[in-house]
């Protein structure tokens, strides 16, 4: 089951153009490599080039999972699952999907789903297709970003946004995308940082040049129900915000 693309420019669907690529009826062309459809060409995610991709798996559970945010790796594995059995014979969208580290080994156990992931990185979205590849799973992979989606209305089970939303400035814009491309009914799984929760990463936060948008947990449940999400399950894990809620019909 391959959901319908359309193109972030005007919005029309695109389709296989017969050759390496996609395109829209308005004259809109993105390559396609192997399981990758670049439809951000030449845009470039600061700080994840190469070097950072290669080496994220590797740091990642120790530096930012435990010593920056205080959670383990098992919280981010849990989250991935139930986000992948919800999607069970669907789509499951991976936004900010990274290495696809923690929903593709879900999805080898889970014939039958389609995993789509969602990052502003090539490099990661590389190393994606690999691992996609070895573990026998059907992927499309997009180059693009959380808050403008590049997928048609209610056309995925389950999403995930694991650890992403922190470096979207307009966290209900995400949201409303996310409620979009779901069906109703359809569950989301979300984990993003907070401030006020743990002071590793309050301070290193406030240190950073180029600041992120952790979420703000007094705002966060008005914010999934102005966005068309109900039935939120919140919890707090160090300086991460856990959260389950289903699209509304």
């Amino acid at each position: 089951m391959v959901p319908r693309l359309r193109c972030p420019v005007d919005l029309l669907e695109l389709a296989d153009d017969g050759g390496a690529a996609l395109s829209c009826s308005g004259g809109h062309r993105y390559l396609k490599d192997g399981a990758i459809v670049d439809l951000q060409p030449g845009a470039e995610a600061p700080g994840f080039g190469r070097l950072r991709a290669a080496t994220y798996d590797l740091t990642f559970d120790l530096v930012n999972t435990r010593l920056l945010f205080g959670a383990t790796p098992r919280h981010l594995a849990a989250l991935h699952r139930q986000a992948a059995a919800a999607a069970a014979g669907g789509v499951l969208l991976d936004v900010a999907c990274g290495t696809g580290r923690w929903a593709i080994p879900e999805l080898s156990r889970a014939a039958g789903t389609m995993y789509v992931g969602v990052d502003p990185a090539m490099p990661m979205l590389r190393l994606a297709q690999d691992r996609a590849r070895r573990a026998g799973v059907d992927a499309l992979l997009l180059h693009s970003d959380a808050d403008r989606l590049p997928l048609a209305d209610a056309s995925v089970a389950a999403a995930v946004l694991s650890l992403g939303l922190q470096y979207v400035p307009d966290h209900g814009a995400a949201l409303a995308e996310l409620r979009r491309v779901l069906t109703p009914g359809g569950l989301l799984c979300c984990v993003a940082p907070a401030l006020g929760l743990r002071p590793r990463y309050d301070q290193r936060h406030h240190r950073r040049v180029r600041k992120d948008h952790p979420i703000d947990r007094e705002r966060w449940p008005a914010l999934l129900c102005a966005a068309g999400f109900g039935g939120s399950e919140i919890e707090t894990v160090g300086a991460l915000v856990f959260t389950q809620a289903r699209a509304a019909a």
